[in-house]
Formats: C-alpha cells, sequence, structure tokens
C-alpha cells in the first residue's frame, strides 16, 4: 500500500507549521520571563486590586459592542449588514475561535455565521473583515506613532532616538495604497489576474484573484467619504476602549508611571507583536509585546510579567466563555467550526466566478452594471 504524495506533503507542513509556532511561542515566552523573581510574580497577583481589572474588563467587552456597530458601517455601504445581534454574536463566537484555534481561523467563522444567519454575502463579510483589519492596523499605527511623540519627550522612557520619521512615511505609504485600491479595484484586481501566469502562480490564480476580489469589495466604504469618517472613527474609538483597559489593569498592578499615553503605546506594540504566527490565543507574542512596550519605563521585569499574564487570561478567557455560550445557545457544533474554512473558500471562490461573469458580460455590453448608492 503506497501513501499519496500529496497527503504526506500536507502532513509534513502541518507538523512543520505546529513546530514553527511552538518555537516562537516558547521563545518569546522566555524573553517576556527573562530576569523575573518569581517572588515579586506571586507578591504582584497578590496585591492586585480586582475593581480595577474589573473596570478594565467592562470596558474591553463593551469594546466589541462598538467593533459590531463598526461592521454594520463597512458591510452597509452597498447592502444589507444584517442585525447588530447577528453581527455581535458572530464577532463573540470568531474571537473565541481566534482564542482556541490557530491561524487565525476565528475571522472566516464570524464571516460564515453572519452570512448564515443574515445573508449577507460571504465574499462581501469576508471583505469587510479584511477592511476592519487594515482600519485597526492603521489606528494601531496612529496611536503607536502619536504616543512615542508624547512618551519620547520623557527622561524617564528611553525612547528618544527613534526613526519618529521614518515611521510616519511608512504610514502615509499604507493610507495612500488603500485609498488607490478603494478607488481603482477593478484594475488592481486585473493586474493580479495578468501577474499570475508570469509568475508561475497559474495553478492558484482561480484562488488568489477570488482573495483579492473579496478584499477589494471590502474597500468599497472608502468611496464614501461620510461611511469612511464613521468607520475611522469608531475604529478610534475601539483603540481608544482597548487602551483604557490596558490603563486600567495597569493600574490594578501599581504601574503608574505610564498613564493612558503609556497605555496606548503598550497596546499598539502588543497589537505589532501578534502578527507573528504562534499558538492560539496570541499566548508569547502577546507577553513579549508587554514586555518590550513597559520596558522603556523603571518597572520590576516581575510586576511586568504579572500585569502580562493577568491581562491576556482576562481577555481571553472572557471571550472564550461568551462565544461558547453564544455558540451553544445556537447549537452550533465542532464540527460547524471545523469546517468554516473550506466552506469559506468555495462560496467565495462562486462569488469571484459569478463577478467575473457578470463583469465580463457588462463590457461586452450585455449586461448593466448597478452601482449602489448607501443614501
Amino acid at each position: 500500500m503506497t501513501n499519496n504524495p500529496l497527503q504526506l506533503s500536507t502532513k509534513i507542513r502541518r507538523w512543520l507549521y505546529i513546530a514553527v509556532i511552538t518555537a516562537i511561542t516558547i521563545l518569546m515566552l522566555a524573553w517576556a520571563g527573562r530576569g523575573v523573581s518569581w517572588e515579586l510574580l506571586v507578591q504582584s497577583w497578590q496585591q492586585a486590586r480586582p475593581e480595577w481589572l474589573l473596570g478594565g474588563l467592562i470596558i474591553f467587552l463593551a469594546s466589541y459592542f462598538v467593533r459590531a456597530k463598526r461592521w454594520g458601517t463597512l458591510l452597509g455601504a452597498t447592502r444589507d449588514p444584517g442585525s447588530f445581534g447577528s453581527r455581535l454574536s458572530a464577532i463573540f463566537v470568531g474571537f473565541a475561535c481566534n482564542c482556541v484555534f490557530p491561524g487565525r481561523i476565528g475571522e472566516l467563522v464570524r464571516a460564515l455565521l453572519l452570512h448564515r444567519r443574515s445573508k449577507v454575502p460571504l465574499g462581501a463579510s469576508v471583505g469587510s473583515i479584511f477592511t476592519a483589519r487594515l482600519l485597526d492596523a492603521l489606528v494601531a499605527f496612529i496611536l503607536l506613532l502619536g504616543s512615542l511623540l508624547v512618551i519620547a519627550q520623557s527622561e524617564e522612557t528611553k525612547l528618544a532616538n527613534l526613526p519618529l520619521g521614518s515611521i510616519t512615511v511608512v504610514l502615509v505609504g499604507c493610507c495612500s495604497i488603500f485609498l488607490i485600491a478603494a478607488w481603482y479595484p477593478k484594475m488592481i484586481a486585473r493586474a493580479v489576474e495578468n501577474i499570475c501566469p508570469k509568475i508561475g502562480l497559474s495553478r492558484w490564480k482561480s484562488q488568489i484573484v477570488s482573495t483579492v476580489n473579496g478584499i477589494l469589495a471590502g474597500l468599497d466604504v472608502f468611496k464614501y467619504p461620510r461611511r469612511s469618517l464613521s468607520a475611522i472613527i469608531e475604529t478610534f474609538c475601539i483603540w481608544g476602549m482597548m487602551g483604557v483597559t490596558f490603563w486600567f489593569c495597569a493600574i490594578a498592578f501599581g504601574i503608574i508611571s505610564p498613564g493612558y499615553i503609556g497605555s496606548l503605546f503598550v497596546q499598539s506594540v502588543v497589537a505589532l507583536a501578534i502578527v507573528v504566527p504562534s499558538s492560539p490565543g496570541y499566548l508569547g507574542p502577546f507577553e513579549a509585546g508587554v514586555r518590550f512596550g513597559l520596558e522603556v519605563y523603571p518597572i520590576a521585569p516581575g510586576v511586568i510579567v504579572a500585569y502580562a499574564i493577568t491581562l491576556h487570561l482576562l481577555m481571553n478567557a472572557s471571550l472564550t466563555v461568551i462565544g461558547l455560550a453564544i455558540a451553544t445557545r445556537q447549537g452550533l457544533s465542532w464540527q460547524d467550526l471545523l469546517a468554516v474554512k473550506s466552506s469559506a473558500a468555495k462560496s467565495a471562490a462562486n462569488k469571484s466566478q459569478t463577478e467575473k461573469d457578470q463583469t465580463e458580460k457588462s463590457e461586452a455590453g450585455k449586461l448593466p452594471v448597478t452601482n449602489i448608492d448607501p443614501k
């Protein structure tokens, strides 16, 4: 009996991925925990003030209501975004999946849940999530730059020599790329379709084009200034509330010197750190990001690590419990969640092919294209 080479290749890639993310997780946890006094770590937990932790948790969970509102803003540019309750439930289940499963599968889970409950096209749902992530990245960069400009002037920190000008250039460049992609989606889609065969990606051209079309569809919101402004304001609200969570939990551990601005800096560093592939729930990169962000202040490593572990546990545990409760109430099974990736890929591919056929017919004068104005 011979083994299928494709199956062997898939198994090798899976085990290689597991080995890599395990190594990254261990290395980052080791880096975050270096030089820690375990006695001080335990003492910090014993002296933590629960009322500040509770306040941080409440604001953290409230930020997900704003996320549901923003999702409606992004989707509502060209279609019915579904009910607020459907979006909120999908968000909690999706983020719970991110805490439990690797590979950020929760993004696809919440897109599929909204598609099933509110009949929102799957491609549009996935595209809007990608757009939300882009907004998150942009706002994180802006808050990082703004907080750096403030705390770099402080004599208590070690940030005086950071290249703030280079960071600004990168930020402006990213914003320009997003706007160009929003205004000229067909040009970019055709360019991707033409480039794929030239660089040896003909085999995966349909999947790549499907993914690009879904992303570009999510950028439709940037064509409408008023709706774009609403989405940007809502994103700043989300990150502002998250900053308050970091701040309140820091106060719970007696970490006072960073203040709210310093907390915005720390959360922006963490946002960049968790981009690194890691185990479910961003274990490792989260703690390393907090350690890196707070080491610019004269704070004991044991206190920093106690704060990082508690904050991470507070966030992941609350999301997992709420997401699991919602999934159970809606009758979702593990099979439903594990089948999301294949279902999403097939639906997105079908949507992409349909849109491509309609575009070709429209250009030939056989099918008019209707441009929907949210007004």
